[in-house]
């Protein structure tokens, strides 16, 4: 079964979910990298994909599974201002 790409809408509400602290960062995560590993993934919009490819790795840790992320809020924010530069 194929799957549906996501829309610009979706990704921009995990994005915010991450900015404003509701979302689940490996949720998120595991959410973008079945997205990214697919072996032919469904075509969408350029800023679409290079932001789920951004959120496959947003629960990344500096050093080890009780480390700081390596990404953080600002981080997010910059996401979210990309994406929606390209959907303008």
């Amino acid at each position: 079964m194929e799957m549906k790409a996501p829309t610009y809408e979706e990704v921009r509400v995990k994005l915010l979910s991450l900015i404003d602290g509701s979302g689940s960062r490996d949720d998120i995560e595991d959410w973008a990298w079945a997205i990214v590993c697919m072996s032919k993934p469904p075509e969408m919009r350029r800023n679409v994909w290079e932001a789920i490819k951004a959120l496959s790795d947003c629960a990344a840790r500096d050093d080890g599974p009780t480390s700081d992320y390596f990404y953080d809020r600002s981080s997010f924010i910059d996401w979210l201002a990309e994406l929606d530069t390209g959907n303008v």
